[in-house]
C-alpha cells in the first residue's frame, strides 16, 4: 500500500513539475528520434541536426552525452529514468552543490557554439539549474524532484531547439525564419512595406 501511494505521489509530482514540457520533451527529446518507419531510436554521438555546422553539432553531441549521463544513464525509477545527478543529490548539501557544478559544466559546454548562447537562452538555462539546486535542498522530496526535473536534459533540448531554429534562419533566409525573440531569432518583419504603400495610395486618392 505504501509503495503504491509513493508511486502515485511521485507520478503526480512529476506531472506538476514538468507540465507541458514533458509532452514536448517526449516528442522532441534530445536523446531520441523517430526513423522513417516511425520507430523510436536513441540518438548516437554521430547524430547530426540538419543544417547545423560540424562544430556546433559536436558541441550539441557533447552536451547531450553529458545530460544523458547526469539525468538518464543508470536506471528506471518510479517510471522515470535517473542518472548520476539523482545519486549525487542523495548526499545532503554537498551532493547538491556538486550536482550544481556539473550542471554549470553542461551550460559552459553549450556556450561554446559559434557565436555563443543568446543572453536570454543562457539565462533560462541558468534558471533551470538554480531551480534544480533549490529543489534539491528539500529533504527527501528534493531527491525526487531532482530525478524528475532533469535540468540538464531541459538545457540539452533548449540547445538543440535553438540550433535547429538558427539553421532555418541562416539557410532559408529571413522569409522563413522562425520568430523567436526569446532565443534571439527574429522572424520576418510584419510587412511594413504594405503599410507604407497604403499610405501612398491614400495620398494619391486625395
Amino acid at each position: 500500500m505504501t509503495s503504491k501511494l509513493g508511486a502515485y505521489v511521485t507520478r503526480k509530482l512529476g506531472e506538476q513539475v514538468l507540465g507541458d514540457f514533458s509532452k514536448k520533451f517526449e516528442a522532441e527529446s534530445p536523446f531520441y528520434y523517430h526513423d522513417a518507419k516511425g520507430k523510436k531510436k536513441r540518438k548516437k554521438s554521430k547524430y547530426r541536426v540538419p543544417g547545423v555546422s560540424e562544430h556546433d553539432n559536436k558541441v550539441l553531441a557533447s552536451v547531450r552525452n553529458r545530460a544523458w549521463a547526469l539525468d538518464m544513464c543508470l536506471m528506471h525509477c518510479g517510471g522515470f529514468r535517473v542518472g548520476w545527478s539523482a545519486l549525487i543529490g542523495l548526499f545532503p548539501v554537498v551532493g547538491d552543490v556538486i550536482d550544481f557544478m556539473f550542471a554549470l559544466w553542461v551550460i559552459r559546454k553549450a556556450d561554446q557554439i559559434e557565436g555563443g548562447l543568446p543572453p536570454v537562452l543562457r539565462a533560462k538555462m541558468y534558471a533551470f539549474i538554480v531551480v534544480d539546486l533549490a529543489g534539491g535542498f528539500v529533504p527527501f522530496f528534493g531527491d525526487i524532484f531532482d530525478a524528475i526535473y532533469k535540468a540538464n536534459s531541459r538545457n540539452a533540448w533548449l540547445l538543440e531547439d535553438y540550433l535547429a531554429k538558427k539553421a532555418v534562419a541562416e539557410h532559408e533566409g529571413p522569409a522563413h525564419a522562425i520568430d523567436d525573440i526569446e532565443l534571439g531569432i527574429a522572424g520576418p518583419p510584419h510587412q511594413p512595406q504594405q503599410v507604407h504603400n497604403s499610405r501612398k495610395a491614400q495620398k494619391h486618392g486625395k
